[in-house]
């Protein structure tokens, strides 16, 4: 398939986590680094998606802003959509710190001919881990002007392939990966899967 933009999404309040979620230590580097350096070989192309760019400058990737500010992830999945060279890339959060390159890959690998290749854990849309194509942008920008912030509203207008979890562990420890640090709880249960390997 042509080349994949990868697209973290590190504009998020983190008021749960009370700090920067994107700079928790995660083993010996800040989590946002973590991400990069453990997918930077599967992608093309690295866009961040945050409001405060200069915080992200030393990793030398492209910074980006929302283009219609304060609305949630889905404005995030748009600005980066729009920014990306490419017909398809990876969503990802910046607070997943346990997603890895073969995952990634195989998801990306799945999108030819979809609009959206997303996970579905327990009977959830991990929407923020998930391959996305630039035939979304219509849909998710009509919503984003009307004021409708959830990312799973405008499923419904595009083809989209669910991958579930007899698929994903193929690739992944589908119990660790789809982890997100949205607490201080959450962060310590990371630590511990970083500890005991």
């Amino acid at each position: 398939m042509e080349g994949t933009s990868l697209i973290v999404l590190a504009g998020g309040k983190s008021s749960r986590m009370k700090t920067n979620k994107a700079f928790l230590p995660i083993g010996n580097a800040p989590l946002i680094e973590t991400i990069i350096h453990k997918l930077r070989d599967s992608f093309q192309e690295i866009i961040v998606v945050t409001n405060d760019a200069p915080l992200y400058s030393h990793l030398k990737v492209r910074t980006i802003t929302d283009i219609i500010p304060k609305q949630g992830p889905l404005s995030g999945i748009h600005a980066g959509l729009i920014a990306s060279k490419f017909n398809y890339s990876f969503i990802l959060a910046c607070d997943m710190p346990f997603v890895n390159a073969p995952l990634s890959s195989y998801l990306v690998r799945q999108a030819e001919g979809c609009d959206v290749v997303v996970p579905v854990i327990s009977g959830f849309y991990e929407t923020t881990c998930a391959v996305y194509s630039k035939n979304c942008l219509p849909y998710i920008e009509s919503n984003l002007k009307r004021g409708v912030r959830k990312v799973l509203d405008f499923y419904r207008n595009v083809k989209v392939l669910a991958v579930y979890e007899k698929e994903l562990s193929r690739y992944c420890k589908v119990d660790q990966a789809f982890l997100n640090l949205n607490t201080p709880h959450d962060y310590k249960l990371a630590q511990r899967i970083i500890a005991t390997g």
